[in-house]
């Protein structure tokens, strides 16, 4: 039923040791048929294939060029996929033993469900080991559709959770091979971000994506460390200014105006821009929405009138007749609706 496609640089076998282990003693190892090892390795030489494990059948497919962590890596396995879904993993990346099992119940949920992803935690190494979940606020922040542990997303929950954060990892993806067919004709860039940021979005146009809110993947402290590089570079914040970009370009595609959807969800759960700022402002992406017009400043904060041209002032007072006279109460109608909806 599964294929486990298995993303492996070719310089940490040890770490594709316990990849691989957490693979094979999964609870849901019926459902496995399966493991495609990718060997993505900068250097010519061909690394030991690991043979020890003769329960599942594995195979090791050498790329001829090394391919950065972007979705042509994604797309390189599926070619060699035979079963009707595909799960991903990094070789620094470890399931939790039931991951298998509940993307399993999760993809049974619905007829039209094409996609599941677990969350995850992050093993951090600063001297002693410690735990961290990843990006959980964001995923909450975003979806309004959860049912016990399980949380269905829709179009507009991927773009504002992504706005905020990449809310899942390709490594807990468990999804129809044609459906990532499908999703990865989308993103055409050499773009990292988009792993985790724009294929979800590509996915959702085909079905639901349903996300385990019980931890499902462990991210190593391997990868936590390739984060901080990437957050740390220019390059990584021209990446994720790229994703952003892409995501507020597809929120005016879908017609989702994302000023009242944040504004609204704001209120409902009693979160402050602070709040934002606080838990969510990597690569400084609060401060973009802000800029975009996306999240408002609250009212009442005017700076100096050393510092306040007047026509600043002027288009500051207008804003603010156009927000209470006409923004607001469309936002309320809005409201309205929806709950009469519900009820």
């Amino acid at each position: 039923m599964i294929s486990v496609i298995i993303h492996h640089t070719g310089d940490r076998d040890e770490f594709l040791e316990e990849a691989l282990e957490s693979v094979l003693n999964q609870s849901g190892r019926k459902y496995l048929k399966e493991i495609i090892i990718i060997e993505n390795n900068k250097s010519s030489k061909k690394q030991k294939a690991l043979n020890k494990h003769r329960s599942v059948k594995i195979r090791h497919i050498k790329l001829k060029h090394y391919m950065e962590p972007t979705y042509r890596l994604t797309l390189a396995g599926l070619k060699h996929a035979k079963e009707k879904y595909v799960a991903y993993l990094a070789d620094d990346d470890v399931w939790d033993e039931n991951h298998i099992a509940r993307s399993v119940e999760s993809l049974s949920l619905r007829n039209n469900v094409v996609a599941s992803f677990g969350a995850t935690i992050i093993f951090m190494n600063n001297g002693r080991y410690w735990v961290k979940p990843e990006d959980s606020f964001a995923r909450h922040f975003a979806c309004n559709d959860t049912s016990g542990n399980k949380m269905l997303f829709s179009k507009e929950d991927i773009i504002v959770g992504s706005l905020l954060g990449p809310i899942f990892h390709l490594s807990t993806l468990v999804a129809k091979k044609d459906v990532i067919y499908k999703a990865l004709a989308g993103p055409k860039s050499e773009n990292p971000f988009d792993n985790d940021r724009g294929i979800p979005f590509e996915i959702i146009k085909h079905g639901l994506i349903v996300a385990d809110n019980r931890l499902g993947a462990l991210i190593r402290r391997h990868a936590a460390q390739e984060s901080a590089r990437i957050y740390s570079s220019g390059e990584g914040q021209k990446w994720w200014d790229s994703t952003t970009t892409q995501l507020l370009e597809s929120a005016k595609r879908e017609s989702i105006n994302l000023r009242i959807t944040f504004a609204e969800r704001m209120r409902n759960r009693n979160i402050s821009l602070r709040d934002l700022e606080l838990e969510s402002n990597s690569m400084g992406q609060v401060r973009r929405l802000i800029y975009e017009g996306v999240l408002v400043k609250p009212k009442g904060i005017i700076a100096s009138k050393s510092n306040t041209k007047p026509k600043n002032l002027i288009k500051k007072l207008v804003d603010y007749r156009l927000d209470r006279k006409i923004i607001r109460p469309i936002e309320q109608m809005v409201k309205k609706v929806r709950n009469y909806v519900k009820e």
